[in-house]
């Protein structure tokens, strides 16, 4: 085990700013942290509170049962509250009274609250009373990627630090740890494995090219970079109907689009790669710059041969799709509209297709 202050990236100076003020007694009791989803918020507050509890070493030692118990999530002086289905209900908050109202030799307790934009009305009310009349040495960390969600009078009770997205050099260091961590528990276990079970392994790690479009499609998101990773034959189907149906193929069949989207999940994730793939097609007209996809020069190079304005109607026509989904529209019954448009909007006369 080791200290979870070792494995924050990108946030050294957000770091740095709390364990001073817990050093010198001024750390507020409640926090709120916001920033993009999939960026380190949580590590960074399990580092906060390791450092609250470890008695053995300052800012915490990583060895000590206190450590060890917070970095698994298993400890007695942390109450970690999620939503129960879409939403943290009442019931939720009342564990919180019970939480601090029960005798602690602790030297500190904690209460997490990710996401806490997922609060009904009722039981962010309920917090704010808490929060109002905070008990002595208990702390308060909340988690969102949606501050604007929260009730103006519970982000009045919270000092406010927002995290920024890992920038491209964080996220390769996270990569090839994750990479090396892989290689050196697939040899701490290879005479249990047989060579069939180490080739499908292989497959889970990324190649350097992926590397590359994969780490700029995440916006410095981790989260964002393993549904890119999830997601990588989803992207290639994807592809190919846009390719088909730009190049007026009569290869493309609807039936294929209607498999490709009935899952909504997947519906969404095809809005985001093309809403990305055609701000690359726009870019590429006036520059080689900040290109995400850089292995799909091919389409790009299509694409690049539509008007801007067209490019720009279909932009926004994703943009409407991914919104109405997220409000539960019909996803095969939206993408078949969608792609009568791309017939007339995007399709390029193309000598060699």
């Amino acid at each position: 085990m080791a200290s979870s202050l070792k494995h924050i990236y990108g946030h050294q100076v957000l770091l740095s700013k709390l364990l001073k003020a817990n050093k010198d007694r001024h750390l507020p009791h409640a926090l709120l942290f916001s920033g993009p989803d999939g960026i380190g918020k949580k590590k960074v507050a399990l580092a906060l509170v390791q450092t609250l509890l470890c008695e053995k070493s300052y800012p915490a030692c990583g060895e000590c049962d206190d450590c060890i118990n917070v970095e698994q999530e298993n400890s007695h002086h942390i109450l970690l509250v999620q939503p129960d289905g879409l939403y943290i209900k009442s019931e939720a908050i009342r564990q919180i009274s019970k939480f601090v109202s029960l005798q602690s030799f602790a030297p500190a307790r904690a209460i997490i609250i990710d996401p806490a934009d997922r609060m009904n009305l009722s039981s962010a009310n309920s917090l704010l009373k808490i929060l109002e009349e905070p008990p002595l040495h208990v702390y308060f960390i909340l988690i969102s990627s949606h501050l604007l969600a929260l009730p103006v009078t519970i982000r009045s009770r919270v000092q406010i630090l927002r995290f920024q997205p890992l920038n491209s050099e964080d996220l390769y260091t996270i990569v090839k740890k994750e990479q090396r961590e892989n290689k050196e528990l697939k040899e701490s276990g290879k005479k249990k494995k047989n060579k069939t079970d180490k080739k499908k392994e292989k497959k889970t790690l990324f190649s350097p090219l992926e590397n590359h479009w994969m780490i700029r499609a995440s916006h410095g998101s981790m989260n964002n970079l393993e549904k890119w990773q999830e997601n990588k034959d989803l992207r290639d189907q994807a592809l190919k109907l846009l390719k088909e149906s730009i190049t007026g193929q009569e290869l493309f069949a609807f039936g294929a689009l209607a498999d490709l989207v009935k899952d909504r999940e997947q519906a969404l994730f095809v809005c985001l790669f093309w809403q990305q793939i055609l701000r690359d097609a726009c870019l590429m007209k006036f520059s080689n710059k900040n290109i995400i996809h850089q292995d799909q020069r091919e389409i790009l190079s299509v694409l690049t041969k539509v008007p801007f304005e067209n490019l720009n109607v279909f932009f926004q026509n994703v943009v409407q799709l991914e919104q109405g989904l997220k409000g539960y529209l019909d996803s095969s019954l939206n993408f078949d509209s969608l792609f009568i448009q791309i017939r007339e909007k995007l399709k390029v006369k193309n000598k060699n297709t």
